[in-house]
């Protein structure tokens, strides 16, 4: 059986779009980045703030275990914003959103945040179909302002499938760069109509 997916995974910008613009327009400074001495910090070893594991689970049967982070919903959507279906059915090539709503557990730097995201998709079977590698390295070394990334968007689309009555599993992670202690790992099923 052939199957085919195309995976589009971005970081939910809400903002940068008004700030982008606002950047853009004659009289406005530019911010200048400064050099400034970086010296690590090791935590003692008996600090009392050692995250801890959590397991929730969110409609549309989203699992996540989190580590660190706040999670304040998991939902799936369509690009039309409608919500998927109790049953996760879609329509082959319907591009299907995870969105993940996180309230804390990035490490700020400067205000700005390091997310690490991959995804992999397995046939029922347990068979891995596909596999992102980190979708947000193009942000390693510049970051993401912190007051943009309040939302993590996943996204996959399934192209071709030729047996309906199989499934598929969308596993991911989530993680912060700079605390490796802040760490998202979830999965859902989708079902082709």
């Amino acid at each position: 059986m052939k199957l085919i997916f195309k995976l589009l995974l971005l970081l939910c910008v809400q903002i940068f779009a008004v700030k982008y613009i606002a950047a853009q327009k004659p009289g406005i400074k530019k911010p200048v980045a400064k050099k400034i001495a970086v010296q690590k910090i090791e935590a003692p070893e008996n600090n009392s703030s050692v995250a801890v594991l959590k397991e929730q689970t969110f409609k549309n049967g989203i699992t996540l275990t989190t580590k660190g982070f706040v999670i304040q919903d998991a939902y799936l959507v369509f690009n039309d914003r409608t919500k998927v279906g109790d049953s996760n059915k879609v329509d082959l090539n319907q591009q299907v959103n995870l969105t993940l709503l996180i309230t804390e557990g990035f490490k700020e730097v400067r205000g700005k945040i390091f997310p690490g995201g991959s995804e992999q998709i397995l046939w029922s079977n347990g068979e891995k179909l596909v596999e992102s590698g980190d979708v947000f390295k193009l942000y390693d070394s510049s970051g993401v302002s912190k007051v943009n990334a309040n939302a993590i968007v996943l996204k996959a689309v399934i192209t071709e499938l030729n047996d309906k009555r199989d499934w598929v599993t969308i596993s991911f992670k989530v993680w912060d760069k700079r605390n490796a202690a802040s760490e998202i790992n979830g999965s859902y099923k989708l079902y082709i109509k």
